[in-house]
């Protein structure tokens, strides 16, 4: 039998994550693609929330 295997860092990794503010995020931008990414937990929380086929749904008029 092997011997346990310590995942408190994993547990301490999804609480940082589950308790990450929606401000706290990163924008990067490529200029060899012309793109932006922006990066964060509280964000990708948050969109993971919203329901993106609904009638109120966020539109982007670029």
């Amino acid at each position: 039998m092997e011997d346990p295997v310590n995942l408190n860092h994993v547990a301490e990794m999804v609480h940082k994550q589950q308790i990450a503010s929606i401000n706290e995020f990163e924008i990067t931008h490529d200029s060899s693609t012309n793109t932006w990414q922006v990066v964060g937990s509280g964000l990708q929380r948050f969109a993971h929330m919203t329901n993106w086929s609904g009638k109120f749904k966020l539109q982007y008029n670029g």
